[in-house]
């Protein structure tokens, strides 16, 4: 039996959800990316975003959903679009529901036939890609169109609330100059790239005022009718400030996209108090760096942006909170971020006279609400590489510094993690934290919902977030990139639980986030309190019982090959399955000395195949340098692959292969690819009940530098379904229409 080597660092036990429970989660559905997220009064669900019509054209339109409170039921799906662009559409970013179930969509159009109800065109329509038109949509309780509308001039719209007489406010931006604005609303003489704020009287409709200049990303009211709006300028020497506010004057904040060229410009944040008639400014302040910050950084990174605004809430006493990320090293933090961090998510809380800074924190970062009991509740997406000490990061989000340093984002193995916190509302100290693993997790958005219950949403590029018990996903997810939605909901309570708790379940193959599961695939769930503090190992074969853990899926007892405190190595049994189906879930359960922890459901797959891989290794600097990742290999004199011990030209080198289901498998079952060229396959064997191992003939000839190794990419395919074998490329792109190719070449070392 070949012994292969886990990932075993200990940490102390310690429970890291204090107060917080992910009472559900789940990958919801493909090819949709949510912008916004709302709740009716019966709790009912409501997600508007994004949709990919076309993935020729790149067509987008709208869509929204309706679920009902346990989030277990679509109740109607409604898409919003035109005919007509290419690499265009309709676009979403805000959804308000009233108190009949009456749900307003704003967003922005570039269709020429825009599906207009009507007297619903209050100005002309668009003429194509360069000519966005604001929209804004109403659908009854059914999902039913019964309102829809374009407005304004060129632009598009983003934020929208329901103001206390039922009429609808709307905010966004304009495109060029001329859009239109009320005799007695706040206007300014050119409207290019300037926000603006309009509301309608959507029984008309009509718009009752029309104020340029003034809007944002974010809009609330208070409960005299005031409105509140945030977002950033880049116009700061011209966006108003009022006298006394607590930032009157907007520094020229540089930045510098890598490679540096010239400075330009970085984005600046506002924050503005308008009367409901839109013509008076009570305050308006910007909430930035104090000084001029100039920046270089990576304008290629997409973690790396200088700054976002992307949430306001308004307390009962008129206090403003915003939330968003900065890489601007001097934002006004009143409680300084961990050290090291280059994106920096961050809450702010200005006073209701706009004059002072409460208090500034680095927490959430993607959206804001207060709930029912007086706390802020904020979601945030942490962003990798965390720093060398996970502890600072653990600390920002709220985790505790023995979280599993192998569950944070890397950027190896995972990108981006979402969490949600509950905030104190007087100091902003994080009370309690619910993190949601997953390789690549972004644009979190929240919403309250009954039972205590904080929904939250987002888009993930793969199907790897936590699942629980009676989840609503789609048929047959498979282990590749899946661009799309994912849906959890989250209780806060002050109760400490003290039993094991699981962090991220992964490959024990590779180390990557884990999806949908396959039979006899091994996993590492990574958490505290999961066996004794000094790690024990199983005998061969494994044991359903080690140090006191035990792991069942669907009560079928799992085989066990290493439990520590903060890590059990399980094989998933063979499942429910017959020759003709397999199950399409499993129920994970793990108890420690008969305590259990939450239990974790996985969509079931065939075979979830992944070869064994060393992702982080570093190599000698007396080696050949390759960001290929080093597979973990054996040359054929039995000695473990590398640079220092390269395999022979011509000779058999043996890879090893976790997930790829149970059975006997054959030479003809696997293709591999050296170096871009067909592998002869001349052996494939079980090693053991769950590993598989690949024999495969290196090329004869190597040209390579005299006395160094040179390095192989490898890849592989299953032969019959075509399944690219894992490690799987991690992209950031959300789009649907990734590569069909998606193995990640792996490195294997031939002697010259």
């Amino acid at each position: 039996m070949t012994t292969f080597r886990f990932a075993g660092v200990l940490f102390l036990a310690a429970s890291y959800l204090a107060g917080a429970q992910l009472t559900s989660s789940t990958y919801l559905r493909s090819s949709f990316t949510p912008a916004a997220i709302a709740t009716d009064s019966t709790g009912n669900v409501y997600i508007v975003g994004n949709v990919a019509l076309d993935s020729v054209t790149g067509r987008q339109g709208v869509l929204v959903v309706k679920l009902n409170p346990q989030g277990t039921e679509y109740l109607y799906e409604t898409y919003i679009s035109g005919s007509t662009g290419e690499y265009t559409g309709e676009y979403t970013g805000g959804i308000a529901v009233d108190g009949t179930g009456n749900a307003y969509i704003a967003g922005t159009t570039t269709s020429s036939d825009f599906p207009l109800t009507p007297g619903g065109a209050l100005t002309s329509p668009s003429t194509g890609s360069n000519d966005p038109r604001p929209f804004l949509v109403r659908l009854d309780s059914n999902g039913i169109i019964t309102l829809s509308t374009i407005f304004g001039g060129q632009g598009g719209a983003g934020a929208v609330v329901i103001a206390a007489d039922g009429n609808i406010l709307v905010s966004g931006g304009s495109g060029q100059k001329g859009f239109p604005s009320t005799p007695g609303a706040y206007s300014v003489p050119d409207t290019t790239g300037r926000p603006f704020l309009v509301k309608l009287d959507p029984a008309t409709p009509k718009i009752l005022f029309s104020a340029t200049g003034i809007g944002g990303t974010s809009i609330a009211l208070d409960t005299a009718g005031d409105i509140f709006v945030s977002g950033l300028t880049g116009f700061p020497s011209d966006y108003p400030t009022t006298p006394g506010a607590y930032q009157t004057q907007f520094y020229e904040n540089l930045v510098c996209e890598f490679p540096c060229h010239f400075y330009s410009p970085g984005p600046s944040q506002y924050v503005t108090k308008i009367d409901p008639t839109g013509s008076k400014l009570i305050y308006s302040t910007g909430l930035n760096p104090p000084n001029d910050d100039g920046l270089d950084y990576n304008g290629d990174d997409p973690n790396l942006i200088a700054m976002t605004n992307a949430g306001l809430v308004v307390d009962a006493a008129g206090n403003a909170y915003v939330t968003g990320v900065t890489v601007y090293p001097h934002y006004p933090f009143t409680t300084p971020p961990p050290p090291n961090l280059v994106t920096v998510p961050f809450v702010s809380k200005l006073d209701p006279t706009g004059s002072k800074l409460l208090f500034s924190v680095p927490a959430g970062g993607s959206s804001l609400q207060l709930d029912e009991s007086g706390n802020l509740d904020a979601a945030g997406i942490l962003y990798g590489p965390v720093p060398p000490s996970s502890a600072a990061t653990s600390a920002m989000v709220g985790l505790p510094a023995n979280f599993p340093s192998l569950c944070l984002p890397n950027n190896v193995t995972s990108f981006n993690e979402g969490y949600l916190q509950q905030l104190d509302l007087t100091t902003g100290t994080v009370r309690s934290v619910q993190f949601l693993d997953g390789s690549i997790v972004s644009s979190a958005v929240i919403a309250l919902g009954s039972e205590g219950k904080v929904w939250m949403s987002g888009a993930t590029s793969r199907p790897d977030i936590p699942f629980t018990p009676n989840p609503l996903f789609p048929a047959n997810l498979g282990p590749a990139p899946q661009p799309g939605a994912y849906l959890a909901s989250v209780t806060f309570a002050q109760s400490t639980p003290g039993g094991p708790q699981l962090g991220c379940v992964l490959d024990s193959a590779d180390m990557m986030h884990a999806g949908p599961i396959g039979p006899g695939q091994l996993l590492t769930l990574m958490g505290t309190n999961l066996g004794p503090e000094k790690g024990v190992r199983a005998p061969a074969g494994g044991s359903t019982s080690l140090a006191g853990a035990a792991v069942t899926f669907d009560d079928t007892p799992a085989k066990l090959l290493y439990v520590s405190s903060s890590q059990i190595n399980v094989a998933v049994p063979g499942l429910s399955q017959t020759s003709a189906f397999i199950e399409p879930s499993s129920v994970m359960q793990i108890k420690v000395n008969g305590a259990p922890a939450a239990v974790r459901l996985f969509p079931v797959t065939s075979s979830t195949p992944s070869l064994f891989a060393d992702l982080f290794a570093s190599l000698p600097s007396s080696c050949a340098q390759t960001s290929v990742p080093q597979a973990l290999a054996r040359n054929a004199d039995g000695s473990i692959n590398s640079c220092l011990q390269p395999s022979k030209p011509g000779s058999t080198i043996s890879l090893y292969l976790n997930g790829g289901g149970i059975g006997f498998f054959s030479i003809f079952d696997w293709d591999v690819v050296i170096n871009g060229g067909s592998a002869e396959v001349v052996n494939v064997t079980n090693e053991n009940e769950w590993v598989t191992r690949v024999d495969v003939r290196l090329p004869a000839s190597v040209t390579s530098t005299p006395g160094m190794a040179q390095y192989f990419n490898v890849t592989m395919r299953a032969s019959a379904s075509g399944l690219p074998v894992g490690p799987l490329y991690l992209t950031p792109d959300l789009s649907p229409s990734l590569p069909a190719e998606t193995s990640q070449p792996l490195t294997i070392w031939v002697e010259p």
